[in-house]
């Protein structure tokens, strides 16, 4: 697995290459870093309920990770109301969460 640390290493050596052939690209502002969930509500200053919890962490609309989200950025409208138990309150709870 490739680490933050090891990518942005790796960035600075693709740098330093452009450099040397005279083409000087600032990779760094094009790289968008995703929030993982568990990060997320770690994070977070306020008590999440337990069904926003179990519906991003623990729902049985999963993809290969065992999880129907992995990084904060991939939640959508559409597919989140797709999960189990959620529902228009349960979304407007995390796009209120998520605006702090």
């Amino acid at each position: 697995m490739v680490t933050e640390e090891d990518y942005l290493e790796a960035l600075e050596v693709v740098t330093a290459y452009h450099k040397q052939l005279g083409r000087i690209i600032d990779y760094s502002k094009t790289v968008h870093i995703r929030t993982p969930i568990e990060l997320w509500f770690s994070g977070l200053e306020v008590e999440v309920s337990a069904r926003l919890r179990n519906a991003l962490l623990n729902n049985y609309f999963q993809n290969e990770n065992g999880k129907p989200f992995e990084f904060l950025e991939d939640i959508n409208r559409r597919d989140f109301m797709k999960l189990k138990n959620t529902g228009e309150k349960t979304w407007k709870e995390f796009i209120k969460l998520n605006s702090k």
